[in-house]
């Protein structure tokens, strides 16, 4: 049994939390919260922050520049069910070389139920090309980096050579609305590509009481950007290391590099093992 979800130190006193009651259009055909739709509100609350500490979108243009999403790892103790309140608190953890650090625990009725680092680069507007936060913005808007408030056992997405034998599970294209106001594709939408081609390589039974495989763990690396109108193979393949361990990756077929757009390596569990733990609402329950 995995043991539950707990911060070694407190939160900032700066923290800043937004809370959101899940709709029946957050949730899946199980009544649980989809994965993108805990990306998208991931991004929701790191937007308001940001703009309170004054490094808002709006704020970030005047400098001709613009938030860039690098990497994002994750644990999850369960998903909560459709009407559940979320509560999401977030802090910006300071910045290491060009990046930014921001953490986040998301809770259900006082119950944390996932714990989530990230990393952003500020970039150009026009190219997206990395820029040099201490050169581009006041002082103090880049504060030293500081001690996390969780350990978070980050999975490691390194190149894989995936069999040619077993292919694609999958083929996704970038489309008007996945298109956000940077001109590419959002991260939210990645996700949902992740979790389409994790459904298909286990087979999921659409008729089946629960799924048979939960997500635990993740650690998703965004590489380049899907255009749109650009086309991706989606991939998996078991990994090495822990039971349910796998590797994921989105590739444009056309690439003559095989570069990928993104990159994913997690921890799948089985829904017996999930059983014994229960899921946040009920957990939050037994307080």
């Amino acid at each position: 049994m995995n043991e539950p979800i707990s911060l070694i130190r407190p939160v900032p006193e700066s923290a800043f939390s937004m809370e959101f009651v899940l709709r029946s259009t957050d949730t899946d055909l199980h009544d649980r919260l989809h994965l993108s739709a805990l990306f998208s509100f991931l991004q929701e609350v790191a937007y308001f922050h940001a703009e309170k500490l004054g490094l808002g979108a709006d704020q970030l243009a005047r400098y001709r520049s613009c938030w860039i999403l690098l990497k994002v790892s994750l644990r999850l103790d369960g998903l909560p069910s459709w009407g559940s309140t979320v509560q999401i608190t977030t802090w910006q953890r300071g910045v290491r070389r060009l990046v930014f650090i921001r953490d986040f625990v998301l809770s259900v009725n006082g119950r944390p139920f996932a714990i989530v680092s990230s990393e952003w680069l500020v970039a150009d507007l026009q190219t997206h090309r990395p820029q040099r936060p201490d050169r581009l913005l006041p002082p103090e808007l880049v504060p030293p980096l500081t001690e996390p408030c969780f350990t978070l056992p980050e999975q490691h997405p390194a190149r894989q050579n995936f069999s040619a034998a077993t292919g694609p599970v999958a083929r996704r294209s970038a489309y008007y609305s996945d298109i956000d106001r940077n001109r590419h594709m959002n991260n939210t939408r990645y996700i949902t590509w992740l979790t389409d081609a994790l459904a298909a390589w286990k087979s999921y039974d659409p008729d089946a009481a629960q799924p048979r495989h939960q997500l635990r763990e993740l650690t998703v690396q965004f590489i380049s950007e899907a255009l749109p109108g650009q086309t991706a193979d989606l991939y998996v393949q078991p990994q090495d290391g822990p039971f349910g361990s796998f590797l994921f990756e989105a590739r444009r077929p056309d690439d003559p590099d095989g570069r990928p757009i993104l990159r994913a390596a997690g921890i799948l569990e089985s829904s017996q093992d999930r059983d014994r733990t229960g899921s946040p609402d009920d957990q939050a329950d037994e307080i």
